[in-house]
């Protein structure tokens, strides 16, 4: 028997030891990774409580409320181990998450982000009363509900002559 060799052999082996080369590099970087989210582990039930304080508690707030509250809460809790730059949008969300919202037509600020996480994770028969009088998450709250509620979405302008009924029938 004759053993025949492929013209190819070298291209082929010559790639796969490039690829080789370059997973190794990234071995360094997953484990750096690895090593992050087990430091975050230990801390994660005290990032969680400040994200349930937020959602319940200061979802309704201004920015700067919100931004005091979590600072205070934050100097009260550092006891428990919660990590100095703490975010409600890095623990609750992802970038690619916020990526997809920003293309359906929310604002990139951090309090309209910030406001959508809220609404996101609200149970999926609750629907929010909102308002919103510059107009900037409507696009993205029409898309999302739409997506994810089985439920409509009514705009009403404030100048509309049945703007009063229709916020009386939302609050009750």
């Amino acid at each position: 028997m004759r053993a025949t060799t492929n013209p190819f052999a070298p291209s082929s082996l010559g790639a796969a030891q490039k690829l080789l080369g370059q997973l190794g590099g990234e071995q360094g970087r997953w484990q750096k990774t690895a090593d992050f989210l087990r430091g975050q582990i230990s801390t994660l039930p005290s990032q969680m409580m400040l994200c349930a304080g937020f959602v319940v508690y200061l979802s309704k707030s201004s920015e700067t409320v919100r931004e005091n509250m979590l600072i205070s809460w934050i100097e009260m809790t550092k006891s428990m181990g919660v990590v100095k730059d703490f975010s409600v949008r890095k623990l609750l969300s992802t970038e690619s998450k916020l990526l997809v919202w920003k293309g359906q037509g929310l604002p990139a600020d951090n309090l309209s982000q910030e406001n959508a996480l809220v609404i996101s994770n609200l149970p999926i028969d609750k629907v929010p009363f909102i308002i919103d009088p510059a107009e900037v998450s409507v696009k993205w709250l029409k898309t999302w509900l739409l997506e994810n509620t089985k439920t409509g979405m009514e705009c009403v302008a404030s100048g509309d002559p049945r703007f009063t009924s229709q916020v009386e029938l939302c609050v009750r």
